[in-house]
């Protein structure tokens, strides 16, 4: 899949006339994916993705995400894309009247759209699928995903993921929650019970999950592993800030500064304070066992 980055003042046209989905994608989730697979069946032109370099929300730092542009990319050249373009916004292009993204995507060689029959756009979100189609371009209205009769959208499976029910987040994104980011060192507490940890930090503002134990698959320079996730403060040792940390099973390489991808299955436990740190070192040891046997029977 070909990766082009255009902003509003820079819009390179396409050679050749473009189909192109337009949405959110944060998480590229089910109804995500069912926007995916009717531009691959029903696309006239070339088959392209629009993804903003941010939304609203984020430029005004009031926003988590379920995913970075790494993984939405990643994600559309899955779901058979054949370009995917990059437009770098900033508040200037939120605020702008519906009519320049209109203007945008024409300039590009936007022939025909698909996206969700929510769908907004423009200052005030004034653009809608109708406006669209008033603006000459085919529109490919598709209708939103639904499962048990509950709306798949990234606005709920935040909330999922906050609470930490993964098996409700699984089923709407149609696959476990992933964050990425970078392993740094810790207090080595995990360590010296025989548990090391690879605790994480983020570049991006991921949703974080409830305290708690998780269990989970890691992948480490493309290798996948299973493993326990731990998120909270350490109550046991007088922590205050959170973490998210690792124990990737029959693994034993030194990864400080490399980043790596945590995927969350489903909770093992809620987080709690123990009397001692023999307790916590033989719920640690109980909890490597449980993982062991979880991941038996999905593997």
């Amino acid at each position: 899949m070909e990766v082009i980055r255009i902003s509003p003042n820079n819009v390179i046209r396409s050679k050749e006339p473009l189909s192109i989905s337009l949405g959110d994608f944060d998480g590229f989730h089910l109804g995500h994916q069912s926007l995916a697979l009717a531009s691959f069946a029903d696309s006239t032109y070339l088959n392209a993705i629009l993804f903003l370099s941010s939304s609203y929300k984020r430029i005004r730092g009031e926003d988590e995400t379920l995913s970075n542009l790494t993984q939405k990319i990643a994600w559309a050249n899955q779901n058979r894309y054949e370009r995917a373009y990059v437009l770098d916004v900033d508040e200037a292009f939120f605020l702008s009247p519906k009519e320049e993204f209109e203007k945008l995507l024409k300039d590009l060689g936007v022939k025909e759209v698909f996206a969700g029959e929510d769908y907004r756009y423009g200052y005030q979100a004034k653009g809608n699928l109708f406006s669209l189609s008033k603006a000459d371009f085919k529109v490919h209205k598709v209708s939103l995903k639904r499962i048990d009769g509950e709306k798949v959208s990234s606005h709920i499976i935040k909330q999922l993921v906050k609470e930490g029910d993964f098996v409700r987040a699984t089923s709407l994104l149609g696959r476990p929650y992933e964050v990425y980011g970078k392993v740094i060192r810790g207090k080595q507490n995990g360590r010296k019970m025989g548990i090391p940890t690879a605790n994480l930090s983020f570049l991006d503002p991921y949703v974080i999950p409830a305290f708690g134990a998780y269990y989970g698959t890691a992948i480490v320079r493309g290798r996948s592993y299973t493993c326990m996730i731990s998120v909270g403060t350490n109550p046991t040792f007088m922590g205050t800030e959170r973490s998210v940390e690792a124990h990737l099973l029959n693994f034993d390489m030194d990864i400080y500064g490399e980043s790596i991808y945590l995927s969350f299955w489903e909770k093992i436990r809620e987080n709690k304070p123990f009397e001692s740190i023999e307790g916590l070192q033989k719920q640690l040891h109980q909890d490597k066992e449980s993982t062991v046997e979880y991941f038996k029977k999905i593997f």
